[in-house]
């Protein structure tokens, strides 16, 4: 199974293993990060290339560490994975807890 916080243009697919799946699913906050996200990129649809490009190699990642852990056939690699998934990848793409991504530049940044 997979899940995406918000449009799929604009967001990432995380795989999961229920019943172990991202904390972060529950959320609000999460979710508004990925709704500013997505209203970035149908202000500036320029940019949605560049930003499916950042988030393509991410999912690529994570859909990597979720086979190494299924292939482990350890339960406990899958929770630990659904435990640290989102937060891995999010990290570098806000500027802050609660800010705007920043896969989307503004039309000032250049």
């Amino acid at each position: 199974m997979w899940v995406a916080l918000g449009n799929p243009c604009s967001s990432t697919f995380v795989p999961c293993f229920p019943p172990a799946v991202a904390p972060e699913l529950a959320d609000a906050e999460q979710w508004r990060r990925f709704a500013a996200l997505r209203d970035r990129v149908e202000a500036e649809p320029d940019r949605l290339p560049d930003t499916r490009a950042v988030l393509a190699a991410v999912e690529d990642e994570l859909w990597d560490a979720a086979d190494a852990a299924f292939a482990a056939g350890d339960p406990s690699r899958l929770t630990a994975f659904a435990g640290t998934s989102f937060s891995a990848w999010t990290a570098p793409f806000f500027d802050s807890a609660s800010g705007p991504p920043t896969t989307v530049p503004s039309a000032t940044d250049g």
